[in-house]
């Protein structure tokens, strides 16, 4: 088949002279390479090339294909939300469903074309004068406009320099590259590192190797993996219903971010977390000198928190033996380890200190580099330096994206991007994918300033007499010694914002301010200046307001704490300053400015207490997690839902215990309600068009809403009614005879709620023409007809066509399959059936017609329209939020092309002082979490000490961060030629259905 994005190329794409030039050169081809692709030929990018230097797509799922290898994060999460798999086969996606899944995104979305397999980025060098970046690779030389370094963290194994390991005789090899071919059976194995992979393959060795040794040099907190297969009834639900697995997956996200309050410094979640790991293990492992050996001596969290069910039952083994004490050195086949603490015997199951340990083969299970990205000195800035020689040794970026000093060049899942508790995809999808439409068209309100690389514009030059001023008041420790300090540093050559803010203990932010202050005033520029004070908010009242707010203060029934939030707001509606408020009500300024802030954001209602959290929840996560999936996934055996008891009887909670959980996550399982999802392919067409004749009828006509209530059951009670009495409601007998059924056909006038009705015995074609003659009758000849109609099959016959075709004022309008909602006229017959038909008595169905009729001519005697208040746009996006919940995504790589496109700019580059200070932000939030102070050192942490992998907030929270781009955060430079031989215009948008007709 061909493909639909290279039959007709862009218009720009052979712009460039150079045959080897490309607008966006993506490196990598895993998720975060093959998602900006997709994302990319979605906006019409179509002058893209995905370099991957192995011979398949798949990055890290493609490396990793040791035994047991799986995904740590529940599958559902681990996929693009715009391409979810509904054919998951367990909770946990093993290694080879998550390969085949990149691999069928890539023929889904047509990336084959585009990927140039075999191919490794040797050098990348940013050419200030033509600004492109030229790029050398194993296959020849090539140019980009932009560059996306999408190699991943986890790319490069991380072996540890032993001293003997050259010497070795076995095999060695690390986990990522895994000898399938090695017969095991017979071999002493040695398992160096406990992290992530060997957790999931040392179970696998233990059943196939004559012996294991594990060296271990941290032990890792380990929580139960719950694994399990998803049934084939959820698989098939999920493929026939892809809105269910949106949220089936936001409920999986929600779930994972409850989590993240342990891992930020909450106490009590930590503690929770840590009594279910210290379960887990006492559970699984019986020899407490093992177990001791077995127990993390740092806080949960602070290295990754792995999951696994299998682990700690493979070695209790008595194959298996635990070294916990440092390897000296490594023998031709032996490793020899140092004592630590002294050596004694460990029975159970843990071998000697100070040992030899014959091994016959080694595996390194020891992780990546994830801090020391390989292709950092690959990359070389306009200056002649890597990103290796700017970073040394600390990885920073802007969002995690950009780096100063770099233009045109951006990082997927760079720096303070990883994530400890979810899926990193989103946070790779939130750096692709954001970039909402207005905050694109405002930045062309922006004047942008041309600019070229160069040293910031803060530059000086110290004089002898202003060093020496300078040296006499950084004595001290005055806010004045510190600005003078800060001033002194920063004469000095090639100063970093970052290096002085760390070195002086402020802020890189700070550095700036003080640093600009004094190019501009020199001296004079460090001294305090009158500071006007925070402003306060503005604050006006309505009468109604001011009446309400004198009451509740004067109200002896009121709270003091109410009163005294009113005569707050009352006495700061008088223009009084916060300070003079406090002093004349005897409370504290903050006080005063919390209490405005919440009034003018929320007027009265804001005044009101907030819902206090309570005692901390006495019931861990692993049993309400239990609760929920036992709800959502099983019944019970002599039931088809469970109830509070039956479910408190199976997990040994309270039958209370048991519907407060239910409450929380909105669950009723003796509940039963219908849905429909349309699947007409003109759904959106038809909701804009009937939407649109109920909003604004077209003039000269009539619309009306046209169905059949058919077969109406005229009943009669098997015993008399009994009349309502007092303290008796109506009793009806349960059972009924049935005397016939008629159909009504009615058409409901949507500007007065008349209705034109008719009654028929059948409910055929030759009915409903009937009941059109009658409509044309009744309706006058100058007006013409809209019919707002069903797709069922009597209103398509070939002979209701041809009367249609004779009386052309008639115009059929049809509404969406299964969407009867949209109709007015069936709202009308639930009112009939509320008000006639449910609770009527009729014996026979002439009595049934002829209560209808009467009804209906009562109800035109003084008909009542509907008010249709929504719009079509409402509806629709209404259905986008629920179906994408959180998909979805606006494009902040992107939004940075069509800046550059719409604004002729060559090269955007993030300004150094904005990237400090976004570093120092993150650097302060990182101080209290538990990845800076949990007690341990890991691969969160860089050289340096500092934790430069993870993104210390919530994972919503850099969406927001990165929905908008501020240009006065970049410096732009122009274009030197047409703008359009470096970033191909998206005019010719592609969507992404088009890479497969069909699919």
């Amino acid at each position: 088949m061909t493909d639909p994005h290279t039959t007709n190329p862009a218009p720009h794409e052979a712009a460039d002279a150079s045959p080897g030039h490309v607008s966006v050169v993506i490196v990598g081809a895993g998720f975060a390479g093959l998602g900006t692709a997709v994302r990319l030929l979605q906006e019409g990018y179509r002058d893209l090339l995905i370099l991957e230097r192995a011979d398949e797509v798949g990055g890290t799922w493609r490396d990793n294909a040791y035994p047991g290898c799986a995904c740590d994060v529940p599958s559902r999460l681990y996929s693009f939300s715009f391409a979810p798999n509904p054919t998951w086969s367990r909770r946990f996606a093993p290694q080879e469903e998550i390969e085949r899944y990149l691999k069928r995104c890539v023929d889904r979305y047509g990336l084959t074309p585009r990927l140039r397999l075999g191919c490794e980025l040797q050098r990348a060098t940013w050419d200030p004068e033509r600004l492109r970046w030229d790029l050398d690779t194993s296959t020849g030389p090539l140019s980009a406009g932009l560059l996306v370094m999408a190699q991943g963290p986890l790319s490069e194994p991380a072996i540890p320099s032993l001293p003997g390991l050259e010497g070795f005789a076995g095999e060695a090899f690390h986990s990522a590259g895994w000898k399938h071919d090695l017969d095991l059976s017979a071999k002493r194995v040695g398992v160096i590192g406990t992290g992530a992979s060997a957790v999931q393959f040392i179970p696998h060795l233990q059943r196939t190797a004559l012996q294991v040794t594990v060296f271990q040099r941290t032990p890792s907190w380990i929580a139960p993996r719950q694994d399990r297969p998803v049934p084939a009834w959820q698989r098939r639900l999920f493929r026939l219903a892809p809105p269910v697995q949106r949220l089936a997956r936001g409920w999986e996200y929600m779930t994972r971010e409850t989590t993240l309050p342990a891992l930020l410094g909450n106490r009590t979640m930590a503690a929770l977390g840590r009594r279910e790991a210290l379960a887990h293990l006492h559970r699984q492992v019986k020899n407490p000198e093992l177990r001791s050996k077995l127990t993390p001596d740092y806080a949960l969290g602070c290295k990754r928190v792995l999951l696994s069910d299998n682990y700690y039952p493979a070695l209790v083994q008595p194959n298996v033996r635990v070294v916990t004490d440092p390897i000296a050195s490594v023998g031709p086949n032996t490793v020899l380890t140092t004592p630590r603490g002294g050596a004694q015997a460990s029975p159970g199951g843990a071998a000697s200190a100070g040992a030899t340990h014959p091994v016959d083969v080694l595996i390194f299970g020891t992780g990546f580099r994830v801090t020391d990205a390989s292709y950092a000195q690959r990359v070389i800035g306009g200056d002649g330096r890597s990103l290796k020689e700017v970073w040394q040794g600390s990885p920073q970026a802007h969002l995690g994206t950009t780096v100063a000093g770099f233009p045109n060049l951006f990082l997927m899942a760079g720096p303070n991007t990883g994530v400890g508790h979810t899926s990193l995809i989103y946070m790779i999808e939130s750096q692709i994918n954001y970039c909402p439409a207005p905050e694109i068209l405002a930045l062309s309100c922006y004047g942008f300033r041309m600019s070229f690389p160069g040293r910031p514009s803060v530059e000086f030059v110290l004089t002898a007499d202003e060093r020496d001023q300078l040296v006499g008041w950084s004595r001290g420790t005055s806010r004045l010694a510190v600005r003078a300090r800060i001033v002194l540093r920063c004469a000095e050559p090639d100063v970093v914002y970052a290096r002085v803010a760390d070195d002086l203990g402020v802020s890189a932010m700070t550095v700036g301010k003080w640093r600009k202050r004094f190019a501009e005033s020199r001296l004079e520029g460090l001294a305090d200046t009158d500071r006007p004070g925070r402003p306060k908010t503005g604050l006006s009242l309505s009468d109604l307001e001011r009446e309400q707010l004198t009451r509740w203060a004067r109200r002896a029934k009121s709270s003091q704490a109410l009163a005294l939030r009113s005569r707050i707001v009352l006495a700061c509606a008088e223009d009084m300053s916060n300070k003079r408020v406090a002093s004349r009500l005897g409370t504290s300024v903050s006080t005063v400015a919390r209490w405005r802030r919440r009034f003018v954001e929320l007027r009265l209602e804001g005044l009101a207490d907030e819902l206090r959290p309570g005692r901390p929840p006495s019931i861990l996560l692993d049993r309400v997690e239990e609760v929920v999936v036992a709800t959502l996934e099983t019944s019970p055996r002599d039931a088809t839902h469970w109830s509070r008891a039956s479910m408190a009887e199976r997990t040994g909670l309270s039958k209370s215990t048991i519907g407060r959980i239910w409450r929380q996550f909105d669950l009723k399982p003796h509940v039963q309600d219908t849905f429909k999802l349309s699947t007409d392919p003109q759904f959106v067409e038809k909701v804009v068009d009937v939407v649109g004749l109920y909003h604004h009828p077209p003039e000269k006509a009539v619309v009306l809403c046209v169905d059949e209530k058919s077969q109406v059951q005229a009943l009669d009670r098997s015993q008399p009614v009994l009349p309502m009495m007092p303290g008796m409601p109506e009793r009806r007998t349960h059972d009924y005879q049935r005397h016939g059924v008629t159909s009504l056909f009615a058409a409901f006038d949507i500007e007065d709620g008349s209705v034109i009705s008719s009654l028929h015995r059948r409910h055929r074609a030759v009915e409903f023409k009937k009941f059109l003659v009658k409509i044309d009758k009744v309706v006058p000849a100058e007006l013409d007809v809209h019919l707002i109609c069903d797709n069922y099959a009597t209103h398509k016959t070939p002979a209701i066509k041809a009367w249609l075709g004779r009386h052309p004022r008639f115009h059929i309008h049809f509404t969406p399959t299964g969407s009867s909602w949209i109709n007015q006229v069936e709202r009308w017959f639930g009112h009939l059936t509320d008000k006639l038909i449910r609770r009527g008595t009729h014996r026979s169905v002439q009595a049934l017609e002829a209560d209808i009729r009467t009804w209906i001519q009562t109800w035109n005697e003084d008909p009542k329209p509907f008010t249709w208040t929504k719009s079509a746009d409402e509806i629709l996006n209404s259905l986008a939020k629920y179906i994408a919940r959180i998909s979805g995504a606006g494009h902040y790589l992107v939004s940075t092309l069509r800046l550059m496109r719409s604004r002729g700019l060559g090269s955007v580059d993030v300004r150094a002082e904005t990237q400090h200070a976004y570093n120092a932000e993150l650097q302060n939030r990182m101080a209290p979490t538990v990845w800076a102070a949990g007690g341990c050192s890991g691969w969160y942490q860089d050289r340096t000490g500092r934790v430069t992998t993870i993104w210390p907030a919530s994972t919503w929270q850099f969406r927001r961060r990165t929905r908008a781009i501020d240009p006065d955060e970049y410096v732009l430079t122009a274009s030197r030629v047409a703008p359009d031989q470096y970033i191909s215009d998206g005019s010719d948008r592609v969507g992404v259905g088009e890479a497969q007709p069909g699919s």
